[in-house]
């Protein structure tokens, strides 16, 4: 009987191709990062947390997956271009990019003032 990863690969063809994760250090975007890593896609975790960045990467490696963290800010664009720039001389161009970073505004959207928002 086939495993997981199995099956993963027979459904998805994604050998080699490179994905950025933003917020993949934990939550659906780590749960992303491993279910791409089981299909063969070399995974760029994309946090604010080196720490926590170092772990979720190691975690997919000890799978047998490629990995690494590239610490960023996704809400400054020069973290952005810097952080694809890392990414692409170490892993090469992205083919593939889940956004998971998020933030946690403790009050009804309709309060949000156009910063919280943007």
């Amino acid at each position: 009987m086939a495993d997981k990863g199995d099956i993963f690969r027979l459904l998805f063809d994604l050998e080699g191709k490179v994905g950025i994760v933003t917020g993949g250090s934990s939550g659906i975007g780590l749960s992303m990062a491993k279910a791409l890593a089981q299909t063969g896609v070399k995974i760029a975790i994309v946090n604010r947390t080196v720490g926590a960045g170092e772990k979720a990467a190691a975690e997919i490696r000890e799978h047998g997956g490629i990995a690494a963290s590239f610490p960023a800010d996704v809400t400054k664009k020069d973290n952005v271009e810097a952080v694809v720039e890392a990414i692409e001389n170490e892993m090469g161009a992205a083919d593939i990019l889940v956004n998971c970073a998020g933030i946690n505004i403790r009050k009804k959207a309709l309060e949000f003032g156009l910063s919280e928002w943007q």
